[in-house]
């Protein structure tokens, strides 16, 4: 018996048309971090296609392997930082993991439109991806932090923020979208913990997280002085200190563009506070399990690099960025340093 022909809605839809609707899918259940990610990936796909073929009106039936493998080539030659509104031009190329992502994002919409019959091959079946690169990163030493903890002299609203932020990072595994979502109310202090909700959240995970001693502090300092008790408690925790406005994510890279260059620190990037907090927690004796509820990870896959990272850091932990031991305490009930 023959299999059913597949019914292609139509043969000549513009690319940029059908990403509209693909858009709107991904609207309805993916975080609008994630949204906007995709959006930018595909921007550069489009944009490449465009100039290719000297059109705006990229037909979507008429795309080949040929054109994929040719994006990918691009994307390897490209400079880091090309054309990017902010930042600099760097001389290095984009590393294979992030010509990788930008690949996945037009793979993803290929197969989509797939899926919903807008096309009647999935060409990007056989389109083979760089692979990810495998580097290893290592986390904060406690030199280290002393080090960007010395750039804030706590004299000014500025500095008093980006301490709280960092130790945020660095003492709780929160995300750069769980600082920028993060209001008034979702941090108590009476009860000490934070409260990251689901639709701020990497894949909408709600978590809760004690709050340390020492982060309890930076953050009840920030707030004492710089916050109006009376505020509404749906305010944002973290603020632009010129225009008032819920902070951003080009905020914090402005931060930490700071850091690295009155550090030196050539290797910090926002998550390599967290990366810190999941290393130190290992090495501190914390268990997966725990390590997972609290990164917001929704596999045990996801965390298992940590135990790996932790079993080679082991000749390196006493430099490592420590957490403090009442945090041990607050978990197992005795202290694991």
């Amino acid at each position: 018996m023959c299999p059913a022909q597949r019914e292609i809605i139509n043969h000549d839809f513009k690319i940029r048309d059908l990403n509209e609707l693909y858009m709107i899918d991904k609207m309805s259940n993916c975080s609008p971090k994630t949204v906007t990610n995709y959006q930018q990936h595909l921007s550069y796909f489009f944009d490449f296609m465009e100039s290719e073929w000297n059109t705006n009106s990229v037909i979507i039936n008429k795309i080949k392997l040929m054109d994929l493998n040719k994006y990918t080539l691009y994307l390897k030659n490209k400079n880091k930082y090309a054309d990017h509104p902010i930042n600099p031009m760097q001389e290095k190329k984009l590393s294979n993991t992030t010509v990788r992502d930008y690949c996945v994002s037009v793979k993803v919409l290929l197969n989509w439109c797939y899926l919903n019959e807008y096309i009647e091959f999935d060409i990007s079946k056989n389109w083979k991806l760089p692979r990810i690169d495998k580097r290893e990163v290592l986390p904060l030493y406690q030199d280290e932090v002393d080090k960007i903890e010395t750039l804030y002299s706590r004299k000014c609203d500025t500095h008093f923020r980006n301490l709280a932020i960092i130790h945020c990072g660095l003492d709780a595994g929160l995300r750069s979208s769980d600082i920028i979502g993060l209001d008034l109310c979702d941090v108590d202090f009476q009860k000490n913990y934070i409260h990251i909700k689901g639709d701020n959240s990497k894949g909408y995970r709600e978590r809760y997280i004690k709050l340390s001693q020492k982060l309890k502090g930076y953050l009840l300092q920030y707030k004492l002085v710089f916050r109006n008790p009376n505020q509404d408690p749906h305010a944002p925790f973290f603020f632009n200190i010129k225009s008032g406005e819920r902070i951003t994510i080009d905020g914090l890279k402005c931060m930490i563009r700071n850091i690295k260059k009155h550090t030196g620190i050539t290797r910090i990037k926002f998550h390599l506070f967290r990366h810190t907090f999941a290393s130190s927690f290992m090495l501190g004796g914390g268990n997966i399990s725990s390590l997972q509820t609290l990164l917001g990870h929704s596999t045990i896959q996801m965390t298992e690099k940590y135990v790996h990272m932790s079993n080679q850091y082991i000749s390196l932990g006493e430099d490592i960025y420590r957490l403090e031991k009442s945090f041990f305490t607050i978990y197992y009930g005795k202290n694991q340093y």
